[in-house]
């Protein structure tokens, strides 16, 4: 009792020391313990099914690595072998060495290229040979080998499964007796009516196919296989791990069961006896080559070595931590008991303080540190009760305020979301009502344009100088009507980078041609430069399109004598193109204010020479949201430098697809189709109609959903355009109705909602081809070939 009274007066700190010390103590006599006594080690069964279940998981997920390995590599070549095979150069070569009546000299030139594209492949794809073997008289023409060159295929798996099945077949099979290849085949028609093939082989060793599997002694230990048989059971190549002493030789027959299930077409894990006469636990694959041929893949290990690692000692270790964390935790309980005795009780009156008890005294002991830790939480205590009445006035205070400001910022956030709403319908509505009339003003210029060229008249100037008039006003009206909405579109956050290959310097020219006509009138001279441009980029070629419209516009208004020149160059990866002109120039006081939106140099400009100062402001705000920069030059009656820098990004490949070709005004492209119009606006309609009859169609038109579903009733359409702002049942209904009726009529959309988000929703909703407002003539039967050619190619 003395001792225990002489402890309860010792301070905190020495307290801990002392449970400290005795917990060590005991740590230590607990593992002398075990070194003087020691104890005979036990079985213990879980613990070993656990290590068969993880190695059975370790061998199982080699398989699955190998296998997609194994798969992966046949599946690159099967790629190669089908561009090669499909290459029209290459099978263009093929017949004119293969069949007579090819001009020597050509069909020897023929070869040479042949021998040398087999050449380059082996050496790119690291095979062992390329054979190509004509069906006529059964033998090699051309090889990588001379040797093979002529040598009959008449009896080989290649040659004659790949003929039958008349598709790639992949075979494994010695063919000159040497070491077993595997075969990549494909078959090329030479000749129809006679069917005269030739048929082309990649071919490498498949001892070479070890290469690809990675080393695996982890998981294989010392007796660990990996093995490939063939479809017969025959060993295919030493596949084994470095760790491994394989006694087989390759085309010896496999009696283990894995080996068999493997090549029967099985995937799976098995306990079995092996060919050496052990029980093995063994993972097992089956990867297909061809629709009568495939390999098995064995994984395997020796059941005895996986138990190796599993110590007898387990259960007596066991035995031993539970009983020294039995005797440990009895002395920390003890020992934080005694020492957490006074800090339970600071805590329970800390406790009764938050549930607001703020009467509560601390303890105070003055013997130990702890007691004057309660005296200062109680000074802190009285303190805070005072500071607690202070801030209950306060906060009454502030939450009235609060209230208050929470509904004027309530209402103030409401209205901005009703103007920015009523912003976005007035724009849409305002660009379909727009869009409508343009529709006819640029529709009939262009029909007027084209009668006129084609009909005989004197003193055609006149006409066609008030002709290209309205052409021209109604083109300035959308292009300020596009710019207002693509600057709404961005101040929203509706932008989406699309990024796409092209060819920069392609594009920077099909944007300057579009300025020759204005420049010739003019008499501007429009200069390009190209400074070591490479062939394809990637980036958003849509609007970097648009940015080149708006700065190589904005360079020929401003340019009444002179030039404008446009150069472009790379700096890393960063496309630049300067557009220069000799233009009017801008004030350098105002050099920092063009890119405001709405904004000109002076009133005197905007009546000279027109436009609403959007250009630049959206040139500006897309050039950064394709994290890019803009910059000007310019000198007051010298003229102005805009310099374009945007980042892109390079491609490995030469090669990028033409778009399809234009059509021309005078053909007839859609002689004898028969077209529905369902259009409600009667110009619309007769644009319509008008434009497409002149391209040979037969159209009818219907101006609404009923009109529609009458005449669909006794007459057949090729071709449907449907507007999707019908009044009534819409263009989605109408799209519905002709669907049910007729699965393979080609229906289109016509509206004047031309935004990207626009086009996906239309195709979405089971639309083929999309037209927008207003029409133009080329546009129409551009999207109409397109559908209509990806039909035909199906």
């Amino acid at each position: 009792m003395k001792l225990v009274r002489t402890l309860r007066g010792f301070g905190f700190r020495r307290k801990l020391l002392i449970s400290i010390c005795l917990l060590f103590l005991v740590t230590i006599a607990i593992i002398e313990l075990i070194v003087i006594f020691g104890f005979k080690p036990l079985n213990f069964k879980g613990i070993l099914k656990e290590s068969e279940i993880r190695t059975s998981w370790q061998l199982q997920s080699l398989a699955d690595l190998n296998k997609d390995r194994l798969e992966s590599f046949i599946d690159d070549h099967k790629e190669h072998l089908l561009f090669f095979a499909n290459s029209p150069y290459i099978t263009g070569d093929i017949k004119k060495a293969f069949l007579s009546g090819i001009d020597p000299a050509e069909a020897k030139a023929a070869k040479k290229r042949l021998e040398d594209s087999i050449n380059a492949r082996t050496k790119l794809m690291h095979l062992h040979g390329v054979v190509i073997a004509d069906s006529l008289d059964e033998k090699i023409k051309i090889s990588t080998d001379p040797k093979l060159e002529g040598k009959s295929v008449k009896d080989t798996g290649f040659f004659t499964k790949t003929r039958y099945y008349n598709s790639m077949y992949i075979s494994d099979e010695s063919f000159d007796g040497n070491d077993t290849c595997l075969y990549f085949n494909m078959p090329i028609l030479l000749d129809a009516e006679t069917n005269r093939q030739a048929v082309v082989s990649f071919y490498f060793e498949i001892a070479d196919i070890g290469k690809i599997f990675g080393r695996a002694e982890t998981v294989l230990g010392k007796t660990g296989e990996i093995i490939l048989v063939n479809k017969k059971v025959q060993l295919l190549d030493k596949l084994q791990s470095p760790l491994t002493n394989l006694t087989l030789s390759t085309g010896d027959q496999i009696s283990g069961q894995p080996a068999i299930l493997a090549a029967s077409g099985m995937d799976g894990m098995v306990e079995s006896i092996d060919y050496k006469n052990e029980k093995v636990l063994a993972a097992f694959r089956y990867i297909r080559l061809s629709p009568d041929n495939g390999w098995g893949l064995v994984i395997k290990q020796n059941h005895s070595e996986i138990f190796d690692t599993v110590k007898a000692q387990i259960i007596t270790f066991i035995f031993i931590g539970l009983a020294a964390i039995t005797i440990l935790s009895l002395l920390t309980l003890a020992a934080t008991t005694y020492i957490l005795s006074p800090i339970n009780q600071i805590v329970g009156a800390a406790r009764k303080i938050t549930e607001g008890d703020m009467n509560t005294k601390f303890p105070i002991n003055p013997d130990s540190e702890l007691g004057i830790l309660s005296k200062v939480f109680n000074d802190m205590l009285k303190k805070f009760r005072d500071w607690h009445k202070e801030l209950e006035k306060e906060v009454s205070k502030r939450t009235s305020e609060l209230e208050a400001s929470k509904k004027e910022l309530t209402e103030a956030k409401n209205s901005a979301e009703n103007a920015s709403k009523t912003k976005t319908e007035f724009l849409a509505t305002m660009s379909h009502e727009i869009r409508t009339p343009l529709n006819g003003i640029l529709g009939f210029s262009e029909i007027l344009e084209h009668d006129l060229n084609s009909c005989e008249m004197k003193n055609k100037e006149p006409m066609k100088f008030s002709l290209n008039t309205i052409k021209h006003c109604g083109e300035i009206l959308l292009s300020l009507l596009d710019d207002i909405l693509e600057l709404s579109r961005i101040e929203s956050g509706k932008f989406q980078k699309a990024e796409e290959a092209f060819h920069p310097e392609k594009l920077i020219n099909e944007v300057s041609e579009s300025f020759l006509f204005r420049a010739k009138e003019k008499n501007v001279a429009l200069i390009t430069e190209f400074i070591h441009l490479p062939k394809l980029v990637i980036a958003d070629k849509k609007r970097i399109t648009q940015i080149l419209f708006n700065l190589i516009g904005n360079a020929m208004k401003f340019t009444s004598i002179g030039s404008v020149k446009i150069s472009a160059w790379m700096e890393k990866e960063t496309l630049c193109i300067a557009i220069n002109d000799t233009g009017v120039g801008i004030p350098s006081d105002k050099l920092n204010e063009i890119f405001t939106p709405f904004y000109q140099v002076d009133q005197t400009s905007t009546r000279k020479y027109g436009g609403a100062g959007l250009g630049l402001s959206i040139v500006k705000r897309l050039t950064e949201m394709l994290e890019g920069s803009v910059s000007v030059e310019s000198q007051v009656g010298k003229g102005s430098t805009f310099t374009l820098k945007v980042p892109v990004k390079g491609l490995e490949k030469d090669k990028l697809i033409e778009p399809a070709q234009k059509v021309q005004d005078n053909s007839q492209p859609l002689k004898g189709i028969k077209i529905l119009i369902v259009e409600d606006d009667p110009i619309n309609g007769l644009y319509l109609s008008t434009a497409l009859k002149s391209c040979g169609a037969d159209t009818i038109t219907a101006a609404n959903y009923t009109m529609m579903t009458e005449l669909c009733e006794n007459k057949t359409f090729d071709i449907a355009l449907l507007d999707i702002a019908l009044p009534g049942q819409n263009g989605y209904e109408c799209l519905k109705w002709l669907r049910a009726k007729d699965s393979v009529m080609k229906i289109f959309a016509q509206t004047a909602n031309v935004f990207e988000e626009d086009r996906k929703k239309y195709k979405e909703a089971g639309f083929d081809g999309f037209i927008g407002k207003p029409f133009r003539k080329a546009e129409i039967l551009n999207e109409l070939q397109r559908v209509l050619r990806q039909e035909h190619s199906l």
